[in-house]
């Protein structure tokens, strides 16, 4: 069995040293003798030096390869840049910050080699950070789980192990506006989910900023997400009947000779109620049209 372990590295020459030492020592390990390892490394255009202690790690071990990208890259679109390179049994991916600890790497890596037809996936249930930003992320696991339809799997990392005839088809998705996790999620069942405690950055900092994090979990609700555009298309039509409804019997009482004490009222209400109901299902259809030409744009074969 083969295993590629994909790194994507950006300025982290703080921290190759130990990833080089922990990845290396666990891969040595005598319990994987019948595994044969090989380690891609993209270079996204590093500028700390990041780049010569990584061609040094090549050139003392045959079983790494780095590789310079000519343009940067955006996180998924690394990872699944990775996946391209490489035609091993199974794929892993591994952050260079080492916020997902090795021993918990080596915990998916057991459960693999005995599961070899599952994903396996690492599912973050502590992390240390901001209360803001853990917070931003449980309202984002919230609505995706909301707008999905799903008991999305919270904590779920970009941190797991992928059989080839899951990874080959995660490298064939379309490279612009990635959501691997939910590309994962939404198409396979068969995952088997590790628990284990994400760890601060022991140097350096995030290139994850509160944008970047925007973007993806934009790109995870309009890609998976589309609860709640149509309860507001089913919502605006059910306000919109039932007011044209009551309107009509209005309508009729008064012909009828029925007072109902404050007509102006009754009207600016009907017709404010008619006029939210159509603009709600307008935008429900624009919404859903646009979100059908995304998901197009995105994913295969996406009806």
């Amino acid at each position: 069995m083969s295993i590629c372990i994909g790194i994507p590295v950006k300025n982290e020459s703080q921290n190759i040293p130990l990833l080089q030492k922990q990845l290396s020592n666990l891969i040595d390990k005598t319990k994987y003798n019948g595994v044969t390892f090989c380690i891609c490394v993209n270079d996204n255009l590093s500028t700390d030096g990041s780049t010569e202690q990584l061609l040094a790690w090549q050139d003392t071990d045959n079983r790494v390869k780095v590789y310079k990208l000519l343009q940067p890259l955006e996180f998924q679109s690394s990872i699944q840049n990775l996946m391209k390179k490489t035609s091993a049994d199974a794929f892993a991916i591994l952050q260079s910050d080492l916020q997902d600890p090795i021993a918990d790497f080596e915990k998916l890596l057991d459960t693999y080699i005995t599961n070899q037809e599952h994903i396996v996936a690492g599912r973050a249930v502590t992390r240390k950070g901001s209360r803001f930003v853990n917070r931003v992320r449980a309202i984002f696991y919230w609505l995706l789980s909301s707008s999905s339809g799903t008991n999305y799997v919270s904590g779920f990392q970009d941190f797991y192990i992928l059989p080839k005839y899951v990874y080959s088809q995660t490298a064939s998705l379309p490279n612009n506006r990635l959501f691997i996790r939910g590309f994962l999620y939404f198409n396979f069942t068969n995952i088997i989910f590790i628990d284990y405690q994400r760890t601060d950055r022991i140097f350096g900092e995030s290139k994850f900023n509160f944008v970047k994090m925007y973007d993806l979990a934009l790109d995870g609700l309009l890609l998976y997400g589309r609860r709640f555009i149509r309860i507001l298309s089913i919502t605006s039509f059910l306000i919109f009947f039932s007011s044209l409804t009551f309107g009509l019997v209005v309508l009729i009482m008064t012909f009828l000779g029925f007072d109902f004490g404050s007509k102006g009222w009754t009207s600016i209400i009907l017709s404010i109620s008619i006029l939210v109901s159509i603009l709600g299902m307008l935008a429900g259809v624009i919404l859903e049209y646009l979100i059908r030409i995304y998901a197009r744009l995105n994913l295969p074969n996406t009806d």
